[in-house]
């Protein structure tokens, strides 16, 4: 056998709490806090962007300084096998 709660003490679904604060009209003197709130919140989205934005910057300039690392090792490799294949030139370069 189920027991009702008294209308006093039953629980309210989401779906019936249609009842919002509105700080502006219901309590005046905090909508300078709420404004407060939302400013705070727009700067703190805006620094997370900055954040993304200086990362995905930092990612590329790494990855062009690794990719010119390879670049200058590959040019040294070709002038050394060019050296190398050029009788006249290999008397003049000291081997290491």
């Amino acid at each position: 056998m189920a027991c009702a709660l008294p209308p006093s003490q039953a629980r309210v679904g989401p779906e019936e709490r249609k009842h919002s604060v509105d700080f502006k009209n219901d309590y005046p003197e905090y909508a300078v806090i709420e404004r407060q709130i939302r400013n705070a919140r727009v700067e703190r989205a805006a620094m997370v962007g900055t954040l993304f934005a200086q990362g995905g910057l930092a990612l590329a300039h790494a990855v062009q300084r690794i990719a010119a690392g390879f670049g200058s090792g590959l040019n040294a490799e070709r002038d050394r096998r060019a050296i190398e294949a050029d009788t006249f030139l290999r008397r003049q370069v000291p081997r290491y």
